[in-house]
């Protein structure tokens, strides 16, 4: 239903909607240019690792196949109380979540009554947030971001 949407976008208009379109907020979790957050996997360079239908499929149904490292998991603590987060790392005694606001939440492994993957982090609905255009563009920026420039500190916003 979204192959329209693969080719034939504005990168620049794309990389204006990842960096600025509050309604999808990107670069909340993303990172890419030296700008963004750490919840969801860097984006520089991802151009030159997935095609572009890895990509929209990323976007458009996010549960189908959540980027390696970046799976959600749901604990439930002895107390009953939900923690979530996608594991930074664990040993023989507690578990390390990196939380959807990108703090990281240490639990006794001691504590933990229950653990299961949860889904995608990325919101479901992120397509329903953006017209056809816009995630065009968007598709043309991800597919343009070729090079990893993860450590260029000189970005500047739109």
């Amino acid at each position: 239903a979204w192959a329209d949407t693969v080719a034939g976008g504005d990168a620049a208009r794309g990389r204006e909607i990842f960096f600025g379109k509050v309604e999808v907020s990107c670069v909340r979790c993303h990172r890419a240019e030296g700008i963004g957050g750490e919840v969801g996997p860097r984006l520089d360079g991802i151009g030159s690792r997935k095609d572009a239908r890895y990509l929209l499929e990323s976007i458009v149904s996010p549960d189908t196949q959540v980027a390696e490292g970046f799976q959600t998991t749901i604990l439930i603590t002895d107390e009953g109380r939900p923690i979530s987060g996608i594991v930074v790392s664990e040993d023989d005694e507690r578990l390390t979540l990196r939380s959807a606001e990108g703090e990281l939440v240490v639990v006794p492994l001691s504590e933990i009554e229950e653990r299961v993957a949860g889904p995608s982090s990325m919101p479901a609905d992120l397509a329903g947030k953006l017209s056809r255009r816009e995630l065009r563009d968007l598709m043309a920026w991800l597919v343009s971001l070729q090079a990893d420039r993860s450590a260029d500190s000189a970005a500047v916003l739109p």
